[in-house]
């Protein structure tokens, strides 16, 4: 069994996930850019959420759900998902 522990120890690991935040965090900041500079608002809640789903579904499904660029519903989609997951355990203690 693989620890995380010993995941971190793995320079190559670390590279690869460093790497996948940086362009991330990237087309991230480029959206922004863009925005601010059409005076658009934009709901910073939604962009995070939607940068946490294209890092984790790169990092651990190796998909890439883009939906920084793409508004498809599957950010609010895979939140409701997995309130739904963790409501049905009890020792998560959701409210």
């Amino acid at each position: 069994m693989m620890t995380s522990t010993m995941i971190f120890q793995k320079p190559q690991y670390v590279a690869e996930m460093v790497g996948l935040f940086g362009r991330a965090a990237l087309n991230l900041c480029e959206k922004l850019d863009v925005a601010a500079s059409n005076g658009e608002n934009i709901e910073m809640e939604s962009m995070f959420s939607r940068l946490t789903l294209d890092i984790i579904g790169k990092a651990v499904f190796n998909y890439d759900f883009d939906s920084l660029s793409n508004d498809t519903g599957i950010v609010e989609v895979s939140i409701w998902a997995l309130y739904l997951f963790l409501s049905l355990f009890p020792w998560f203690g959701l409210p």
